[in-house]
């Protein structure tokens, strides 16, 4: 897994090529949102009763299969149609 520290300026060229590519291709068709969270039943049978804390990796690492999977069926199954363009962000909150 690779973590990346961007700068300001970095961040904002990332965000402005998003927004052109978006504009390039008249604009996305999807928004898709997709959330981890501790409280899944996959999850809660994994986690042999730990807490939340203890088990950051097993949820880290449940969130990009299922991840992995919703791309597969949107880039290779194209369950949505045709593919021309992608981006994507992953975000992380501690709470």
């Amino acid at each position: 897994m690779i973590f990346m520290n961007y700068s300001v300026c970095e961040f904002t060229q990332k965000y402005q090529d998003a927004v052109a590519l978006s504009l390039d291709f008249e604009n996305a068709d999807l928004f898709i949102t997709v959330t981890g969270s501790d409280f899944l039943p996959e999850l809660r049978r994994l986690s042999d009763k730990r807490e939340t804390r203890q088990m950051v990796e097993l949820v880290n690492r449940y969130f990009h299969a299922h991840l992995d999977s919703i791309l597969d069926d949107i880039m290779e199954k194209q369950v949505f149609g045709r593919v021309i363009g992608k981006v994507w962000v992953i975000e992380y909150q501690k709470r």
